[in-house]
């Protein structure tokens, strides 16, 4: 059974590249940490081995101290850190200092030194410096090290963790991916949500999330659950870094209670919803046609919009009435679509500002179709009842019409059966 390659390995390896570009670069990051961290031991060691030295030295006879007695062994002699560096001063190999020979563990830094690869750094101008491909590949050549001295020094993410969010092998990331996340944590999707979420307690929704954020997967003990702030919309817990206590109108409250609140959402779902605010997403007649029963403002809305629906169809076949139609104050979804609303219709609706704005636009609309030759031409005749008046779609309360043919009639004079259906399919009839 062949064994999975450390991250090291999938680092260095040529095969680098078909892994996807989030987990590549999450990789190389972790390694230049590690890499760093180590470094920092190395030199917090050494700063302690001269401190020891140095006290050894002071505590020696005065005695022994001759001038000809033979000077300190270059184990004792290093060079301390500096506090400052200056620009002229960029070679930093001062506060790296020589290990000594007696520590076998960590070899020695050879020609390649830090100063080296800074001033490799400053060099390069190129967009290659800002890669961390770059930077890990440098940090790596920077020191070699061996998979023996590397399980001894106390690497900030450890191998097992590497291979819970790492690949497995090459051959499962042989195509670009952009999944994120672990195996008991993904982070929150940009979704639209219609219906309410069922209630439930703060400790058997965190439970279902592994007692971890919702938005960052930060898992925390259980005794500070109560620290974790509710989303409204998203119906999950999350830290107080990805909840700073937004409000925001729920979609789902305004569909099935009318209740424009405004509630706490997280911060992913408070840019979700100002994203939203304004697209025309909801069909109430899917979602909630019973909205149109209870309240009487979207009562009012539906039969105005479906007024503009028909109108604009009139308009639209009309060589007078582009004028019309470039003037409308209203969005374009309002006359083309009347079943979809954005919650931004919604909250006018509430306000009745909407409301006021199509009636207005009806108003000049059927001023239009009036005195249009056109337009009336376009009209019906209700073959039930032979009158010479001329009905028209827009006609809510007085007309209905046929959703076959769309042949209108009085509602008085409609029994139920459409004539010219009945003509057609009689014609179908005989041809077969």
């Amino acid at each position: 059974m062949e064994s999975e390659p450390s991250w090291l390995q999938v680092i260095t390896s040529p095969g680098c590249e078909a892994v996807s570009a989030l987990d590549r670069e999450n990789a190389h990051f972790q390694v230049a940490e590690a890499i760093v961290e180590a470094l920092e031991q190395l030199r917090c060691k050494e700063d302690s081995e001269e401190e020891e030295d140095y006290a050894f030295s002071l505590s020696a006879p005065q005695a022994a101290m001759t001038p000809t007695s033979s000077p300190l062994s270059p184990a004792i002699i290093r060079k301390c850190a500096s506090p400052r560096v200056t620009s002229e001063q960029s070679d930093l190999g001062d506060w790296v200092s020589v290990v000594d020979t007696e520590a076998p563990s960590i070899k020695p830094l050879n020609d390649t030194s830090i100063s080296a690869v800074l001033e490799k750094f400053a060099e390069n101008q190129t967009t290659e410096v800002n890669n961390p491909h770059f930077v890990a590949r440098q940090l790596l050549n920077l020191r070699n090290f061996s998979p023996e001295e590397s399980a001894e020094l106390d690497w900030l993410v450890t191998e097992k963790r590497q291979r819970s969010v790492m690949p497995r092998s090459m051959s499962d990331v042989s195509l670009p991916t952009r999944l994120r996340g672990t195996s008991d944590w993904a982070p929150p999707r940009a979704q639209i949500i219609y219906h309410m979420h069922l209630p439930s307690t703060r400790k058997i929704t965190l439970a279902r999330c592994g007692y971890r954020c919702a938005g960052c997967g930060m898992k925390i003990d259980r005794n500070l659950a109560n620290c974790f702030r509710y989303c409204s919309y998203l119906g999950k817990y999350f830290c107080h870094s990805c909840h700073h206590e937004q409000v925001a109108y729920i979609p789902a409250r305004v569909l099935h209670k009318w209740d424009f609140r405004k509630q706490r959402v997280s911060n992913f779902a408070g840019d979700l919803l100002e994203k939203m605010f304004r697209e025309p997403l909801y069909c109430i007649q899917d979602i909630n046609y019973n909205l149109y029963k209870s309240v009487t403002e979207m009562k009012y809305a539906r039969a105005l919009r479906y007024q503009l629906y028909f109108l604009n169809e009139y308009l639209r076949t009309c060589r007078n009435g582009s004028a019309l139609l470039d003037a409308m104050p209203l969005r374009p979804h309002i006359v083309s679509e009347p079943q979809l609303f954005s919650l931004e219709d919604l909250c006018a609706v509430k306000e009745r500002s909407l409301i006021t704005e199509m009636r207005q636009l009806v108003t000049s609309w059927l001023q239009h179709v009036d005195n249009c030759g056109l337009c009336k031409g376009k009209g019906f005749i209700c073959e039930l009842c032979a009158k010479e008046e001329v009905i028209y779609p827009f006609q809510l309360e007085t007309v209905y019409q046929c959703q076959m043919c769309w042949t209108c009639y009085h509602k008085t004079c409609y029994t139920g059966t459409c004539p010219k259906c009945a003509r057609i399919r009689s014609r179908q009839t005989v041809n077969h």
